[in-house]
C-alpha cells in the first residue's frame, strides 16, 4: 500500500487559475485531508473502469467525425456535383472550406473548453456538428453546401483539443501514448463503417437522391451521441459519475501534479 500527498500551491489573492474550480471541487472531496493511501489494485481497478468508460465515448466520437467530413467523396459519387450544378473547382472548395472553419477555431475552442464543463463543451460541439450534416441534405447550390461545410469544420475542431486534454485529466504521463492510440483508431473504424453504409446506400432508391440519404443517417445519429456525451461524459475525476467517492480520490492522486506533472494543482 502506497502514501500519496497532495499538496496545494498559492496564488496571490485575486489571480484565478486555470482550474480554481476543479481544485476547490478536490479540495472539498479529500475534506481537508491530504494524504491518501491506496493500493495498486485499486489503482488498477480504477484505470480499468476509466478506459471502459471514456475510452469508448472518445473513439466513438473520433469515428464519426471521420465518417462525416468523409461522406462528401461519397455525395459526390452518388450525383451531388450534378444535383448542386457544381463547376470549375467548386467541389475541390467545398472540400477545402471545411479546414478554414477548422483552423479559426482553434483558438476560441481552446478559450471555452479551459471555462466551461469540458464534458457539456464537447457534447455541444459533436450535437451542432450533427446539425450540420443532416442539414447538408438540404443544401442547393455551392454557397449553401460551402456555409454547411465551413459549420462542421468549426464545430468538429474541438474534438482532437477536448480529448487529449480529458487524457491528461484522467491518465498519468506513462498512459496517455495507449489511450491516445485507441481513440485515434477511431479513424480507420470509420473508413470501414462509412463504405459499409455507402455501399447499402448504392442499392436503394427512394424519393430523395442517394448522397442525401447519407446526410440524413449520419447527421441524426451524431446529434443523438452528442447529446448523449453531453449527459455522460464527466468534465473532471471529481464528477466521474462511473467511480465511487474514494476512487474519484484515486483518480486525483494519481495523476496530480507531484507525480505525473499534468494534474489540477497548477
Amino acid at each position: 500500500m502506497g502514501e500519496h500527498e497532495i499538496q496545494a500551491t498559492a496564488v496571490p489573492q485575486g489571480e484565478k487559475t486555470i482550474r480554481d474550480m476543479e481544485c476547490d471541487d478536490a479540495a472539498e472531496m479529500f475534506n481537508g485531508n491530504l494524504v491518501l493511501e491506496y493500493s495498486e489494485r485499486e489503482e488498477s481497478i480504477v484505470r480499468w473502469k476509466l478506459d471502459l468508460s471514456l475510452v469508448p465515448m472518445m473513439l466513438i466520437s473520433y469515428l464519426l467525425s471521420f465518417v462525416d467530413k468523409g461522406i462528401l467523396s461519397t455525395a459526390a459519387v452518388y450525383g451531388l456535383r450534378t444535383d448542386l450544378r457544381l463547376e470549375g473547382q467548386q467541389y475541390s472548395w467545398s472540400n477545402s472550406i471545411f479546414y478554414f472553419g477548422f483552423l479559426i477555431w482553434q483558438y476560441p475552442n481552446s478559450i471555452f473548453m479551459q471555462r466551461l464543463p469540458i464534458g457539456r463543451w464537447i457534447g455541444s460541439m459533436v450535437f451542432l456538428w450533427g446539425v450540420c450534416v443532416a442539414a447538408t441534405a438540404g443544401v442547393t447550390n455551392f454557397a449553401t453546401l460551402a456555409v454547411a461545410r465551413f459549420f462542421l469544420g468549426v464545430f468538429e475542431a474541438s474534438n482532437n483539443p477536448v480529448f487529449t486534454l480529458l487524457v491528461s485529466q484522467y491518465y498519468t504521463t506513462q498512459e496517455h501514448a495507449l489511450r491516445a492510440c485507441l481513440w485515434w483508431a477511431g479513424g480507420p473504424i470509420a473508413a470501414f463503417i462509412g463504405d459499409g453504409v455507402s455501399n447499402g446506400i448504392g442499392h436503394f432508391n427512394g424519393a430523395l437522391s442517394r448522397w442525401q440519404y447519407l446526410y440524413l443517417i449520419f447527421g441524426p445519429i451524431t446529434m443523438a451521441w452528442g447529446i448523449f456525451l453531453f449527459l455522460a461524459m464527466p468534465s473532471s475525476p471529481m464528477t466521474a459519475w462511473f467511480l465511487t467517492p474514494r476512487e474519484r480520490q484515486i483518480a486525483v492522486v494519481r495523476v496530480s501534479c507531484i507525480f505525473s506533472k499534468t494534474g489540477w494543482c497548477g
